[in-house]
């Protein structure tokens, strides 16, 4: 082994690993805002925009988001409501790890006499090499997710009189989620890798999810203050329910890393994993509170 590490470092191989998944990347942020309307009657509107480069090459985590709001009046009635859209888009780096550069030597090899990446480099503790993690960039691997979530949310009070407030609110939140995790047919990552005993490899992982939730709350109160005497009332009932599904299917074997949709596998690996959840709550409160002189 020292001879063979004391030859690479002579042929001048010194490779600074660190620097090679690496850039320098320029985020910017965009936002938008419009308001308008009446004394009675206003609305809103909002628009972000959130570029997320990462500082790993190919690596990036975009948002974007909008709004719209409105609120009305009409006597001693209000009513408001916000609804809301966000999108999430995200890769991880083809480069994989940086771990996996933090482990490699000055006088490690990634590239052979004929300027050809290797898939492995030499296994200084013995074994059959360690995965190149340059090599692996340039396959068609990917790990990418995405998502979505709508909100909206109302409100209404109603001033009854000087002393009786109503108050009700009622808010929907969906979202769904997928991600896609596919490794190369050529990659050196997976379980079973390609040789003379083994004609089918490559790996598509597919995990996605959705949930459905709602929460109203409904409230009314009652304030007043007879000379010294301060009298407080409110009451109130709360109900929640969420639901949720998720689903995880693993696939094998791919013709090409440029061919790696679920229709394209050889066959589903394993069971697939479901998940289903549900929860419900109902609540109730009730408070009365009386002070004479502000005591």
């Amino acid at each position: 082994l020292y001879n063979q590490k004391l030859n690479n470092v002579v042929r001048g191989v010194d490779t600074y690993w660190l620097s090679k998944p690496l850039r320098t990347v320029f985020n910017h942020k965009h936002s938008l805002y419009l308001d308008g309307g009446t004394e009675d009657l206003r609305w809103g509107a909002d628009f972000s925009y959130n570029s997320g480069e990462g500082v790993m090459k190919g690596s990036y985590r975009d948002r974007m988001a909008g709004g719209l709001s409105l609120s009305y009046r009409l006597g001693a009635f209000q009513v408001r409501n916000y609804f809301s859209y966000t999108y999430t888009k995200s890769q991880e780096s083809p480069y994989g790890s940086f771990s996996d550069y933090t482990s490699k030597l000055p006088y490690d090899e990634y590239i052979d006499e004929n300027g050809r990446y290797l898939e492995t480099t030499y296994p200084w503790t013995g074994g059959s090499g360690e995965v190149n993690p340059l090599y692996e960039a340039t396959l068609k691997n990917y790990d990418r997710s995405k998502s979505w979530e709508l909100i909206n949310n109302t409100e209404l009070l109603w001033n009854i009189d000087s002393y009786w407030l109503l108050k009700g609110q009622f808010s929907v939140t969906k979202s769904n989620s997928e991600a896609n995790d596919f490794l190369d047919p050529r990659s050196q990552k997976n379980e079973e890798k390609l040789g003379f005993n083994n004609v089918v490899s490559g790996q598509l992982d597919v995990v996605t999810g959705n949930s459905l939730s709602w929460d109203a709350n409904l409230t009314i109160s009652y304030n007043h203050s007879i000379k010294k005497n301060n009298l407080n009332f409110l009451a109130g009932v709360n109900a929640k329910s969420s639901t949720g599904n998720g689903l995880a299917i693993s696939y094998r074997g791919f013709p090409s890393g440029t061919l790696s949709a679920p229709g394209y596998a050889h066959s589903i690996y394993g069971n697939p994993s479901a998940s289903d959840t549900k929860s419900r709550l109902l609540g109730a409160l009730a408070t009365f509170n009386y002070s004479y002189d502000n005591i």
